[in-house]
């Protein structure tokens, strides 16, 4: 992973772009008419965190595309995920407390940041796990092996884009890194992903998935703090 200082502005073919923001990232930018209106009918931290990445997002493509980012135009597929129409760049979008992040791509591309929190790791890991996953947290619960499966689960989903309700039982983790490269394995049905997971201090949880290997991981933290 290369950590860069400022927002970058180019994109290369098999690379990924990672961002981490709070939410008052771009705050001067604004959103837009139809965001504020959908920002309205959600809870207060939930509207925060949508507007704050919608802001992300909108000026962080205006600089890949060389546009304003008021003209940046996102849609919804049939299955509720956000795109870019006529464009190469593929995004996902993700957000836990006051966090928000973003990762772009020319590829499929997902991005889970989850917080460690007590849960029940066995009755979550019977559920929603494959047998081989559950049998981890069965007598021996590790809460951050469970959030590294849990967001490296999630990250292929939302590259994925079929939704987490139609792929979370049909999905399965690498109990351990591969050995070559230190990634996770997702196999969704037969489909196979690669994710990259890292903690932060504090117990944050994030994971990037992606499909092969990319060229190089920038990520740029808008923080303003060291994180890791």
């Amino acid at each position: 992973m290369i950590v860069v200082n400022e927002v970058p502005r180019h994109c290369d073919d098999r690379g990924i772009l990672l961002l981490t923001a709070d939410c008052g990232v771009f705050l001067e930018q604004g959103n837009t008419r139809d965001e504020s209106d959908r920002a309205s009918v959600l809870e207060s931290h939930s509207a925060s965190r949508y507007l704050a990445a919608r802001r992300l997002l909108r000026n962080v493509l205006a600089g890949l595309m060389d546009c304003l980012p008021s003209e940046v135009e996102i849609m919804t597929d049939v299955d509720g995920k956000p795109y870019l129409p006529g464009h190469r760049y593929h995004f996902s979008i993700a957000h836990s407390r006051e966090l928000v992040g973003l990762a772009i791509a020319g590829f499929p591309i997902g991005l889970d940041l989850e917080w460690a929190r007590p849960v029940d790791q066995a009755g979550l890991s019977r559920r929603f796990f494959s047998p081989e996953e559950a049998e981890l947290f069965r007598e021996n619960p590790n809460p951050d092996q469970f959030f590294t499966l849990w967001t490296c689960r999630e990250a292929a989903i939302k590259a994925d884009g079929r939704g987490l309700a139609k792929l979370l039982s049909l999905t399965r983790v690498s109990t351990e890194p591969i050995p070559t490269d230190g990634l996770r394995e997702i196999m969704i049905g037969e489909d196979r992903w690669r994710a990259l997971h890292w903690m932060e201090w504090g117990g944050l949880h994030g994971a990037v998935a992606f499909h092969g290997l990319p060229s190089a991981i920038s990520w740029c933290d808008l923080r303003g703090e060291a994180i890791l």
